[in-house]
């Protein structure tokens, strides 16, 4: 019993019905009437590969965690890193079997979140900017995903999920920046060069607000459109 729920906290299951709903509102972003199988897998495929993502994401991390995240299953052994590293690639395949049975797009899209979250563990994390950059841009690509499991065509016709994407990408871009504020002991000790490190805290805070105010400023494009209906009546 402890080793389930032990797995169940390592995959964090809440990041990953977060995704899920950001596949589910891409997916009711588009102009078409989404049809529930393509649309619940997809969901279920993003899950699996989030998963996948945060199981290797500890893996990678699991030094600098005894300083920012000590509690931690990874940190507390609660699981063998063999069979970690086991249930991490088995909810990767998964995870791409099933966008496979999509379509070829959600397919693609879910190749590309996985060479993108193995790229961000085996390193990329580690290059100031880049680790952020790569977050961020998994995130827009969650609403793509939804968007491409109705029709490739309508997901990058305006409005669609293309508006989420942006909008998520901006928010997660700004969360992982105040992430590494709130990480930059357990990341300096551990050499991973973050920009808080770089430019100290305050500006990087600035320049998190100042991505945040930009996020706020395209969120009323949408509206002035009328996109979404006439923001004035």
């Amino acid at each position: 019993m402890e080793r389930l729920l032990s797995t169940f906290l390592l995959i964090r299951p809440l990041n990953c019905l977060m995704a899920m709903a950001g596949v589910y509102i891409g997916a009711q972003m588009t102009w078409l009437q989404p049809e529930y199988y393509p649309t619940i897998v997809s969901m279920v495929a993003v899950f699996f590969i989030c998963g996948a993502g945060n199981i290797f994401n500890d893996l990678a991390d699991i030094e600098a965690d005894r300083i920012n995240h000590p509690n931690r299953v990874l940190v507390r052994a609660k699981l063998s890193k063999q069979y970690v590293i086991r249930l991490g690639i088995a909810l990767n395949l998964l995870g791409l079997i099933l966008a496979g049975l999509v379509n070829l797009f959600v397919f693609l899209l879910a190749v590309i979140a996985t060479v993108l979250l193995f790229w961000y563990n085996l390193g990329a994390k580690r290059i100031i900017v880049l680790g952020n950059l790569i977050i961020a841009l998994l995130a827009g690509l969650l609403f793509m995903t939804g968007g491409v499991a109705v029709d490739w065509s309508m997901a990058l016709h305006l409005p669609g999920p293309l508006i989420g994407a942006v909008l998520a990408f901006f928010f997660h871009l700004v969360r992982e920046i105040i992430k590494d504020c709130q990480d930059i002991e357990g990341d300096f000790q551990n050499y991973v060069k973050t920009l808080p490190q770089i430019i100290g805290l305050q500006r990087a805070v600035m320049i998190s607000m100042s991505l945040f105010f930009v996020m706020v400023l395209f969120s009323y494009i949408p509206i002035i459109w009328g996109w979404y209906g006439f923001w004035l009546s």
